[in-house]
């Protein structure tokens, strides 16, 4: 199911904030705790990479998504100091 919106504030405004919430949980569901390379297939705005790239045991987090206006966005959370 594809969520449209035309950019990523949109899609952070109904389910970026799902996801934020959801990511801890997800991760330990899927057990990727202790994996050294993550791959996110339809990252969204980037939610679920930020928080698998607070595991230091984890090298490498990739995401990818078809819109390119969400991966913009999800790059602005990496460079934008918290």
């Amino acid at each position: 199911m594809a969520f449209a919106s035309s950019n990523g504030e949109g899609y952070e405004l109904q389910m970026g904030r799902w996801s934020r919430r959801l990511a801890p949980a997800f991760i330990r569901f899927a057990g990727t705790t202790g994996a050294l390379r993550v791959l996110d297939v339809g990252c969204g705005t980037g939610n679920l990479c930020l928080a698998l790239a607070q595991d230091p045991e984890i090298v490498n987090v990739c995401g990818l998504d078809i819109a390119p206006a969400y991966v913009e966005f999800a790059n602005l959370q990496l460079t934008t100091p918290a």
